[in-house]
C-alpha cells in the first residue's frame, strides 16, 4: 500500500490558494493502485473553528482513472466524496 500526505509533495505541488487547485498531484506515472491520505490543514482558515487538520484517506483501484477528492469545509464540519 502507498499512502502520502500532502504535506511529503514537493512545494510546487501544493496549492497556494486552497480552493484553486489547477494541476493534479500526481501526475503520470506517479499515481499507483494503492492507499493515499491527504492532510488538509484548514485551522488557519477560520478564526474560531473546531477543526485543525482534516485527513482524508482513500484508495486507489484505477491508476488510469481520474480521481477528484473535493473537501467541503466549515469552521465546525466537514464533508469529502469521490468528485468527477
Amino acid at each position: 500500500m502507498l499512502a502520502r500526505k500532502l504535506n511529503d509533495l514537493a512545494p510546487r505541488q501544493r496549492p497556494r490558494k486552497p480552493r484553486l487547485m489547477n494541476e493534479p498531484l500526481l501526475q503520470g506515472g506517479e499515481l499507483r493502485a494503492g492507499t493515499y491520505e491527504l492532510v488538509f490543514d484548514v485551522g488557519g482558515h477560520f478564526e474560531d473553528g473546531f477543526l485543525d487538520r482534516v485527513p482524508v484517506r482513500f484508495t486507489i483501484e484505477d491508476a488510469e482513472a481520474h480521481y477528484h477528492v473535493p473537501l467541503l469545509v466549515s469552521p465546525w464540519s466537514y464533508s469529502t466524496y469521490r468528485g468527477s
